[in-house]
C-alpha cells in the first residue's frame, strides 16, 4: 500500500469502530473491539519496526574500538565546547557517510559530461547512484592513448551501485562507491563546491593535459586517502580467510582522537567525578591523554605533521591489517622519513619543492614550517598560530591571530606604524605592510588556488627560467620587473643583486611567470593577477589581455586560475568560460576573451601583445609536474 492508501485504511477502521461503539450492543461492542484489534495490528509494527539502514551505513568503513579508538561521541559529554567547535570544522566532515543531508550536490537524476565521458546519477530507494567508468580501466586508457583529447570507448567497463562515502566539504567534494570486494572506488568526477559543477577527476589537479591523477587515486580510499583523511584507519585488504575486505575506522574524517590519541584509557581514568575534579582544581596533566598545546614544538608540529606533510612510512609502520602505529606525542621520525629537496632523487618527488628547498605542495605545511627560523632557532608549531577550537573553519587561525597577530606576538616591535613603515616602505594599511604577505608569500598550489607557504622567508628576487620561487614584490608588483624590485631591495635592505637576463630586466615578473614559467609559477602568476591584495599595486585591468591568452594553457590548473582571475577584470564580469577540455575550445575561448573588453581595438596594440606572448611561450617551460594534493 502507499501512505495515502494505509491512511485512508486507518481513518476508516477507526471510523467504523467509533460508531460501533455508539451502537453500544454487545454485539456492536465485539465488533468495535475487533476493529480496534485491527487499528493496533497495522499501527504498531509502524511503532516498533525500526527504520531500514541506509546502504550507506552498512557499506562505509565502520567504526571499531579496538585499537583504543573511542569516537568523539565519547568526548562531548565532558568537553561539549571543544567537541561544538571541532563538529564545525573542515577536519570532521573530511570523510563521511553519503547520507542525504552530507551529499553536496543535487540529489537528483543527472547525466554529466566531460572529457569524452559521462556520470550518470540516479537517485533509488531514496539513495544516490552512480554509473561509471571504472577508475581501473579509465586508467589504462588514460595512460596509452595518443590523443590527449581521445574520447575512452563505449566498451570500457562500468561501476555502478550506491554512493557510500564522500571526501571534502569545503572546495570540493568527492565520491566513493564499494565493490563486489569490499573496496571503496572513486567516481572519476568531483563537485567543485563554489563554482556549483562536477568536472572530471583529472581537472583538478595540477599536472599535464593527458595526466592520469584523480584517476588513480580511485583504485582505493583506504590507501590513497583514508591515512590523512581518517582517524586510525586499517585497510584489511580481502585475504584467504577474509574474501571481501572489512575496512575500518577509529572514527571517518579527522576527529580528537586524531590529535590527542586513543582516549579509551581517558574516558576510563576519568569516568570517576572525583578524579576529574582533581585534575581540574590541581591543573595537573592527565597522562591518559594528549594535549598538542602542552607538548614541545617538535612534538606538537609532528601531531600536525603526521598528515601535512610529505613523507614515505618506515616499515614498522606500514600494517594494513592494524593501521599506523604512530600515536600523537611520540617521537614521528620513528615512524615516518619526511620527504625533503635534498633526499628525493626523482623528477616526479623534486617537483614538490621550489629550487630553494620549499614545499609548494598544499597540505604538506609541515614540510615548509620545519625550515622557518621561528621553528628552527625558536619555539613556533602549529598552535602558535591556529587553533582547531578557537578559530575560523576556513583557514582556522586562532582568533587573536588574524592579520598580523600571529607574527606581533613575537615581534612586538612592528606594532608602532612608524616602525612598521620604516621596515616596510609601505603604508602601514597597505598590501605591502601586512607580515604574511611578504614573509609567507601565496606560492604553495592545490585545490585549484594558491595558498600561503608556511616557510616563514624573506623576500629574495630569484630567476625565472630555472622554476625558481616568484618573490613577495612582484607578486603584487607584477607589471614591474625583476630587476625594479632588485634596485629596491638594494637600497632598502642592502640584498645583494644577482645577473638577471634581458628579459628579466625589460618584461613584466608577471607576465613571464605567467607565459614562461613552469605549471605552478604560471598557477602563480594566474592566481595573483586576480588576488585582491595585488589590486591596488596594479593598473585596472593590465593583466586581462594576457590572462585572456592563457587560456589554452595545458594544465587545467593553470586555465581554471586564469578565467577566475579575468572574470574579475574590468568588462570580463559576464565572461563565460569552461576550462574543462577538449582544446578546440580551449583555443576558441582565447579569441573571445580577446574581443569580449574590446581588446582588439588598436590592433597594433594587439598584434604586440600577441608578438610578445607567442615569443615568451616558445621558450616556456615545460617540465611536467603533477602534484598529488
Amino acid at each position: 500500500m502507499g501512505i495515502g492508501t494505509e491512511q485512508a485504511t486507518l481513518a476508516i477502521v477507526a471510523a467504523v469502530a467509533a460508531w460501533l461503539v455508539v451502537r453500544r450492543s454487545i454485539a456492536h461492542r465485539l465488533a468495535a473491539s475487533v476493529a480496534a484489534a485491527l487499528v493496533v495490528a497495522l499501527v504498531l509494527p509502524r511503532l516498533w519496526s525500526p527504520p531500514a539502514t541506509p546502504t550507506a551505513v552498512q557499506q562505509a568503513a565502520h567504526k571499531s574500538d579496538e585499537l583504543g579508538y573511542v569516537s568523539s561521541t565519547k568526548c562531548r559529554a565532558c568537553h561539549p565546547a571543544q567537541f561544538a567547535s571541532w563538529h564545525r570544522s573542515y577536519h570532521r566532515t573530511m570523510t563521511q557517510v553519503a547520507t542525504r543531508d552530507v551529499i553536496l550536490p543535487p540529489y537528483a537524476p543527472a547525466v554529466v559530461h566531460g572529457r569524452g565521458r559521462e556520470l550518470r546519477l540516479d537517485v533509488r530507494d531514496g539513495e544516490l547512484w552512480a554509473k561509471d567508468i571504472h577508475p581501473d580501466a579509465l586508467f589504462q586508457f588514460v595512460m596509452r592513448k595518443p590523443d590527449p583529447d581521445a574520447a575512452p570507448p563505449p566498451s570500457l567497463p562500468k561501476m555502478e551501485g550506491p554512493v557510500v562515502m564522500t571526501t571534502g566539504s569545503h572546495h570540493m567534494q568527492m565520491y566513493w562507491i564499494r565493490d563486489a570486494m569490499g573496496i571503496f572506488r572513486q567516481l572519476n568526477w568531483v563537485w567543485l563546491v563554489k563554482d556549483g559543477r562536477w568536472v572530471p577527476t583529472e581537472d583538478v589537479y595540477n599536472q599535464p593535459h593527458s595526466g592520469s591523477l584523480g584517476i588513480l587515486g580511485g583504485g582505493s580510499w583506504a590507501a590513497a586517502c583514508a591515512p590523512c583523511h581518517a582517524t586510525a584507519p586499517r585497510a584489511r585488504w580481502p585475504r584467504a580467510d577474509r574474501p571481501v575486505a572489512d575496512t575500518r575506522v577509529g572514527e571517518l574524517g579527522i576527529a580528537c582522537e586524531a590529535c590527542h590519541g586513543p582516549a579509551a584509557d581517558h574516558v576510563a581514568a576519568n569516568r570517576d567525578p572525583v578524579h576529574r575534579y582533581e585534575l581540574h582544581v590541581g591543573g595537573a596533566d592527565d597522562p591518559t591523554i594528549v594535549n598538542p598545546a602542552k607538548l614541545d614544538h617538535v612534538r606538537s608540529a609532528e601531531v600536525c605533521g603526521q598528515c601535512h606533510a610529505v613523507m614515505n612510512r618506515r616499515p614498522q609502520d606500514l600494517d594494513w591489517e592494524k593501521g599506523s602505529s604512530y600515536r600523537p606525542g611520540k617521537d614521528l621520525s620513528l615512524y615516518r622519513i619526511i620527504s625533503t629537496l635534498e633526499v628525493e632523487q626523482t623528477p616526479e618527488m623534486r617537483a614538490y619543492y621550489w629550487p630553494d628547498g620549499t614545499s609548494r605542495a598544499t597540505g604538506r605545511e609541515y614540510n615548509a614550517m620545519i625550515f622557518s627560523r621561528c621553528f628552527t632557532e625558536g619555539e613556533m608549531d602549529c598552535v602558535s598560530c591556529h587553533s582547531m577550537h578557537k578559530s575560523d573553519p576556513d583557514d582556522q587561525l586562532a582568533a587573536d591571530k588574524e592579520a598580523d597577530g600571529a607574527c606581533l606576538q613575537c615581534h612586538a616591535g612592528f606594532a608602532a606604524k612608524a616602525d612598521l613603515e620604516a621596515h616596510t616602505h609601505h603604508a602601514a594599511e597597505s598590501t605591502g605592510s601586512r607580515c604574511m604577505d611578504c614573509h609567507m608569500t601565496n606560492t604553495t598550489y592545490g585545490l585549484l588556488k594558491m595558498t600561503r607557504n608556511h616557510r616563514i622567508d624573506v623576500p629574495i628576487v630569484a630567476g625565472v627560467d630555472g622554476g625558481e620561487k616568484p618573490n613577495a614584490c612582484n607578486l603584487c608588483h607584477l607589471d614591474r620587473t625583476l630587476a625594479w624590485t632588485q634596485e629596491h631591495m638594494a637600497d632598502w635592505y642592502g640584498t645583494p643583486a644577482r645577473p638577471l637576463s634581458d628579459d628579466e630586466t625589460r618584461v613584466p615578473a608577471g607576465l613571464l611567470w605567467l607565459v614562461r614559467g613552469d605549471s605552478i609559477q604560471r598557477a602563480a602568476a594566474a592566481w595573483h593577477l586576480g588576488w585582491e591584495g595585488a589590486a591596488g599595486a596594479l593598473p585596472p585591468g593590465w593583466g586581462a589581455p594576457w590572462l585572456a591568452r592563457s587560456l589554452d594553457d595545458p594544465y587545467a590548473s593553470v586555465r581554471y586560475l586564469a578565467g577566475k582571475s579575468l572574470q574579475r577584470m574590468p568588462g570580463y564580469e559576464r565572461f563565460e568560460y569552461d576550462y574543462v577540455p577538449p582544446e578546440s575550445a580551449q583555443k576558441a575561448a582565447v579569441g573571445a576573451a580577446k574581443r569580449a573588453a574590446g581588446a582588439s581595438a588598436d590592433a597594433a596594440i594587439e598584434a604586440g601583445r600577441d608578438e610578445l606572448f607567442e615569443r615568451l611561450r616558445a621558450t616556456r617551460n615545460d617540465t611536467p609536474i603533477a602534484l598529488a594534493e
